[in-house]
C-alpha cells in the first residue's frame, strides 16, 4: 500500500519494472483519485500468490503490484504520469525486495530497488547506478502487511521502505478520539523529522477504507475512493491544469521600471505549517513573525559579491550528483563554449546564466531531469533551468546549489487582463567571494529580484528522490499574500 503517493512536483511517473517474480493474482481493487472534487486518475493493486513449486521463494509469499496513474495539464501542456511499485513480502509480511519505476508521458524518469544483501538493505538507484547500505532497526514491512496492521488496530511504530525517499522510514498510526478516523505518520529511519504529511484513513464498516486523503506533493491533498475498475478508468471531463493551482494571487502589481530595490510581503498560511520557519533568512530576505500570526518578509535585488575574506562553501558544493552531473561531457562542452573559463567569477556566472536563458527552450512538459539529459534535449522549464546552470557553474569551478521558493509572475485572467501572483519557481546559487548570489537562467539578468521568495537550497549531493523540493510544495495552495511596500 502507498499512504503517501510519491509523486516529486508532479513531475515523475512509475512505469512496469519486470525484475520481481510474477505469480496467480488472487485480488485486485481499484480507487478513484481526486483534487477539490475534480477526478484526476486511479489507484490499482494486484495481489499475487506463489504455487508451492516456486522453490526459489518462501512458501506463502506474495507480491502488492500498485500502479498510480495520474492525467492533467500543466500551463496547458498534457501530463501523463504513471508509477508502479512492487513489494515481495513474506508470509509474513516482511519485505524481501521492492522496486518502482516512474514515468512522464511514457518516459521512464526514476528507477528504485530495495533488496537484502550482506551487510544489510541495499538501496540501488538504477536510473544513476549510486547505491547506498541501510539496516533499519526494525524488520521492514511490505506495503500489504502494513495497512492491515494499522487496519487491525495495532499500535506500531513499523518499519517500511518509501520511495518517495528513497529509505526506510518509520509509520506510526495515531487515532483522535474517533477510532474511525487514523492520522497515519512518517519519520526518517532512525525518528528523525521527515518532509512528509501525515496520511487519513477514513474507516466504514469492518474497519475498511473509504475514503484514504494524502498530500501529493506539487498538487495538494487528494482524496482516494474504492470503487471498481469501469468507474476507476473512466477519462476525467476536463483535465486539471496543475501549473495554475500554486498562484498565490497579490493585492498589486510590482513596476516593470524602475526595477524595485525592495519588496516588502505580508504573508499568512495555517498556523501547523509555521511559515516563518519555513520562509529562508539570509543577506538579501528578512523574516519576521508579526503578533497577529501574519509574517512579514523583505526582500531585496540580489547585489553583485562583494570582497570579503571567507572560508570555502562545504564540499558538496562541488561534487557530483544523480541531478548535477557537472562532469558529464555535454556540461563541460558548453561551460567550455559559453567562454565562462575566460573571465572572472562573477563574470563567468552571469555569462553562465545568459548561456542557459539563451540555449533552454521553455517546455512545462518536460519530465524532470538530470543536468545533463536536460543539457541534450534543450527543453524545460525553471526546474531544468536551474539544476543546469547549477552544473555549468560546477563545471567551471564555481561552487553552486539550487534554490526553490516563489517568484513574482504575472498571467492573464478573465475579465482582468494581466493580474499579479506569486508563483513557484527554481533559481540558483553561485559562492564567490564568501557570498551566496543568486542566479536565475529563465530570466538572463545577471541576478534574482525582490520578486524571487526563497524558502530553501539544495546541493543535490547524494540525493536519489525528489524530496529537496518538498519544503516548497508545502506552501502550494496554503498560503495568502500582500504587497506591502515596494521602494
Amino acid at each position: 500500500m502507498v499512504l503517501l503517493a510519491p509523486f516529486g512536483w508532479l513531475a515523475l511517473l512509475l512505469a512496469p519494472q519486470q525484475e520481481l517474480p510474477s505469480g496467480n493474482v488472487f485480488r485486485d481493487q481499484w480507487e478513484t483519485l481526486e483534487f477539490q472534487g475534480k477526478r484526476i486518475g486511479s489507484r490499482h493493486q494486484e495481489y499475487h500468490n506463489f504455487p508451492k513449486e516456486e522453490a526459489d521463494l518462501p512458501k506463502g509469499c506474495r507480491k502488492i503490484r500498485e500502479t498510480l496513474t495520474l492525467e492533467m495539464n500543466r500551463f496547458g501542456q498534457p501530463i501523463k504520469l504513471k508509477q508502479v511499485r512492487e513489494d515481495l513480502e513474506d508470509a509474513s509480511g516482511n519485505l524481501l525486495a521492492a522496486n518502482m519505476e516512474q514515468s512522464q508521458n511514457n518516459k521512464i524518469t526514476l528507477q528504485l530497488k530495495a533488496s537484502r544483501g550482506d551487510r544489510g538493505w541495499i538501496l540501488l538507484n538504477q536510473t544513476s547506478g549510486a547505491q547506498k547500505i541501510q539496516n533499519p532497526s526494525m524488520i521492514p514491512l511490505g506495503m500489504a502487511a502494513l495497512e492491515e496492521k494499522i487496519l487491525s488496530g495495532q499500535p506500531g511504530p513499523w518499519n517500511h521502505y518509501e520511495p518517495m525517499v528513497h529509505s526506510f522510514v518509520q509509520v506510526q498510526p495515531r487515532t483522535k478520539g474517533d477510532p474511525s478516523q487514523i492520522e497515519v505518520h512518517f519519520k526518517g529511519p532512525n525518528g528523525e523529522t521527515l518532509p512528509m504529511a501525515a496520511t487519513l484513513l477514513n474507516l466504514g464498516n469492518r474497519n475498511r477504507i473509504q475514503v484514504r486523503e494524502f498530500d501529493m506533493p506539487g498538487l495538494g491533498r487528494i482524496t482516494a475512493r474504492p470503487t471498481d475498475q469501469a468507474e476507476a478508468l473512466k477519462p476525467a471531463k476536463n483535465a486539471l491544469d496543475v501549473g495554475n493551482l500554486g498562484l498565490i494571487p497579490l493585492n498589486k502589481s510590482l513596476p516593470k521600471v524602475p526595477t524595485p530595490s525592495r519588496v516588502v510581503y505580508r504573508l499568512h498560511a495555517p498556523e501547523e505549517l509555521d511559515l516563518a520557519k519555513l520562509l529562508s533568512s539570509d543577506e538579501r530576505q528578512e523574516v519576521r513573525l508579526l503578533p497577529d500570526g501574519f509574517v512579514e518578509l523583505t526582500a531585496l535585488k540580489g547585489q553583485p559579491p562583494t570582497r570579503r575574506i571567507a572560508p570555502p562553501p562545504p564540499r558538496e558544493y562541488m561534487l557530483v550528483s544523480r541531478m548535477v552531473d557537472h562532469t558529464d561531457n555535454i556540461i563541460r562542452s558548453m561551460a567550455q563554449a559559453s567562454g565562462a573559463f575566460n573571465d572572472d567569477s562573477w563574470t563567468a556566472a552571469k555569462r553562465l546564466e545568459r548561456y542557459v536563458k539563451s540555449t533552454l527552450i521553455a517546455d512545462a512538459s518536460a519530465p524532470i531531469s538530470s543536468a545533463a539529459e536536460a543539457a541534450r534535449s534543450k527543453h524545460g522549464d525553471c526546474r531544468h533551468a536551474a539544476i543546469l546552470l547549477c552544473a555549468l557553474c560546477r563545471a567551471a569551478a564555481l561552487p553552486a546549489r539550487t534554490a526553490t521558493g516563489l517568484v513574482y509572475i504575472e498571467r492573464s485572467k478573465p475579465g482582468v487582463g494581466r493580474a499579479p501572483y506569486l508563483g513557484f519557481h527554481m533559481w540558483t546559487e553561485v559562492y564567490i567571494d564568501g557570498q551566496w548570489i543568486g542566479l536565475d537562467g529563465t530570466l538572463g539578468k545577471g541576478g534574482i529580484t525582490p520578486g524571487h521568495i526563497k524558502v530553501g537550497d539544495q546541493s543535490w549531493y547524494q540525493e536519489d528522490s525528489m524530496a529537496p523540493l518538498i519544503p516548497i510544495q508545502k506552501l502550494i495552495g496554503m498560503v495568502q499574500a500582500d504587497i506591502l511596500k515596494v521602494d
